[in-house]
């Protein structure tokens, strides 16, 4: 998947509550939402195809002629082309009818999925003329950030969204009529995470000023500043993108530093206090997400015995870093 000839950096991508989307936002301004399907459909016929080639000893294909060398691009739903500058976060909304992105151009812009087909629209200087399957309208614009906006999150009902800036502030949106509700100025230098509670009772937020705020949503009201792990944090990473565990027990917040290694530290709820880290990575730790789903996993035979519960609850996540690795 990529934006444009394939040398645009994508800043941010979420998946739809339904499974069938993916959005990704890049650095032509752009944000393109792709079917899932047929991305698996591709990665299928790419499977196939390496496996042909192993059989045969070379670059034949199941037919006898050379295969491999360009895939047919994969097919987009839709390209939303409303941010003057490079697209930084995009998020689907929990209901999956609306996406959030935000850009250099300052801007928190929302669009609606509509019934019907998609408009043209120009995709910009040079691009022609863009054609969606999906008619996403743009039906918010939220101005206020003086500076870029790198990350957003909404509330667990959809009624809000939080998003962050370089201007050192976190603002809370009614989405409901496209209104302000408060501006959060705790932090001391550029906010790059954001993410709410999934019971819906705290926001916490995270900045480049090496620290994790965590307040209440009635009144907004900090009750943890958390630093410590943070001490000897890179300061300059492209973004500090934490994430809650989906029972609400802990925070993943990204870019520690536990000698002699960048980590990603576990957040205990009520204490806000570090419980243990992600170690592995070789380069600060700038993005963590959580699968939306808990499991239920069989523990080995060597640790249960007669009368003990067979299986456990567990959570999934994934980190990404600056040594150009995700772990999982």
């Amino acid at each position: 998947l990529v934006h444009g000839d394939g040398k645009v950096p994508i800043y941010s991508l979420d998946v739809h509550p339904d499974g069938s989307r993916l959005a990704t936002a890049g650095g032509d301004g752009q944000v393109v939402i792709w079917p899932v399907q047929y991305i698996m459909q591709e990665l299928s016929k790419k499977q196939r195809s390496a496996g042909n080639k192993e059989n045969s000893g070379g670059n034949a294909g199941r037919d006898g002629k050379p295969s491999g060398g360009n895939q047919a691009a994969v097919k987009k739903l839709a390209t939303l082309v409303d941010h003057k500058g490079p697209a930084n976060a995009v998020r689907f909304s929990r209901g999956g009818r609306f996406i959030a992105t935000g850009g250099d151009d300052h801007l928190v812009l929302v669009h609606e999925l509509r019934p019907g087909a998609g408009a043209q629209k120009s995709g910009g200087f040079g691009r022609g003329r863009i054609t969606n399957l999906e008619n996403w309208v743009k039906c918010m614009n939220l101005t206020g950030h003086s500076n870029n906006v790198v990350d957003l999150a909404w509330s667990p009902d959809d009624s809000m969204l939080a998003t962050c800036s370089l201007d050192n502030t976190v603002r809370i949106w009614n989405t409901l009529r496209g209104t302000l509700v408060t501006v959060l100025q705790d932090h001391r230098s550029f906010v790059k995470g954001v993410v709410w509670d999934p019971v819906g009772k705290y926001l916490a937020s995270q900045s480049d000023d090496r620290s994790v705020i965590v307040r209440t949503v009635e009144g907004w009201e900090t009750v943890s500043c958390v630093k410590d792990p943070f001490v000897k944090a890179v300061w300059n990473t492209f973004s500090t993108r934490l994430d809650w565990c989906p029972d609400g027990s802990h925070i993943t917040a990204v870019n520690a530093y536990q000698a002699p290694r960048n980590t990603a530290a576990i957040l205990m709820r009520g204490s806000w206090a570090r419980s243990h880290d992600y170690v592995g990575h070789k380069a600060p730790v700038v993005a963590s997400r959580f699968n939306p789903c808990m499991f239920r996993v069989k523990k080995d035979d060597a640790e249960t015995s007669v009368g003990q519960e067979q299986t456990y609850v567990a959570s999934c996540i994934a980190l990404g870093s600056q040594d150009n690795k995700v772990t999982v």
